[in-house]
């Protein structure tokens, strides 16, 4: 229904953060790129090099599709007419703590572009504990409220651990920021999840969206699609949504547009863990 408005995100400066990004896949055909930035390697490549894991492509490639990605009668994301920033953080290899410096300095990077919006399908637990879930000790968590604070909006997933209390990873626990959950099409919350609450007694996560068997691009090929389940899949369609916001009231606030979309989410008057 927003589309027939002729709303598609025009306008709106959107970053998605991830381990890398198939360019010519045949959904981002028409998308606006605006600039790309690989932390990892320290390039401008967010694409597959020789000597980069053969998979490195896969997560962001879907994750972005979801929101941007558009091609007639196959796909289309809430927000393909957005501009974009990709940003390669995320090291596919192994998970290591100097993923959660490159995730910053992402962040830093798109807010220097002027980014309204950060989205990223990441999240960071091997190192910490429940109690470090309190949205203030995890780097990403404390860099995500500070860009908050700094007018960008950023969108999480809570992540894929399962459905005991305060199974989220930073920096979904932000008290400034959307973690998202996932469920299914007749919204019941997915399995694996990550529920909340945090350390300090907030409800995560902020939002859901389809999580399970959701349609995306595939990387293995410029005409491949499919569908993938995760709170990956999930977080990109709340960010699409997101960016159609700002796109028709572009002086909100981060904390004002979080509270128009729960405002307007379907469990607004008994908001839970699930």
């Amino acid at each position: 229904e927003v589309h027939d408005m002729g709303l598609d995100g025009s306008g709106v400066l959107v970053c998605f953060m991830d381990g890398g990004f198939r360019l010519t896949h045949q959904v981002f055909n028409d998308v606006d790129l605006v600039d790309s930035y690989d932390f990892v390697g320290d390039d401008s490549i967010v694409y597959y090099q020789d000597g980069d894991p053969s998979n490195v492509e896969s997560h962001g490639t879907s994750c972005w599709s979801v929101a941007a990605g558009a091609f007639p009668g196959t796909h289309y994301g809430p927000a393909f007419g957005a501009s974009y920033l990709l940003a390669r953080t995320e090291d596919v290899s192994g998970e290591t703590v100097v993923e959660e410096y490159n995730w910053v300095a992402g962040i830093e990077w798109a807010e220097s572009l002027g980014a309204a919006i950060v989205s990223t399908s990441l999240g960071y637990d091997d190192w910490y504990t429940c109690s470090d879930m309190n949205g203030d000790s995890a780097i990403t968590t404390r860099a995500a409220d500070y860009a908050a604070s700094v007018g960008v909006l950023v969108v999480n997933a809570n992540g894929n651990s399962g459905s005991e209390p305060c199974t989220i990873a930073a920096p979904a626990d932000g008290d400034s920021i959307l973690g998202i959950g996932a469920v299914s099409e007749s919204n019941a919350i997915a399995g694996f999840s990550s529920r909340g609450p945090t350390f300090d007694g907030r409800i995560k996560p902020d939002l859901v969206a389809l999580g399970l068997s959701t349609r995306c691009a595939r990387s293995y090929g410029d005409m491949e699609f499919g569908s993938s389940s995760g709170t990956s899949l999930a977080a990109p369609l709340i960010s699409g949504i997101s960016t159609l916001l700002l796109q028709v009231y572009p002086y909100l606030t981060p904390m004002e547009a979080i509270a128009i979309l729960k405002s307007t989410a379907a469990k607004r008057h008994a908001p839970h863990n699930d």
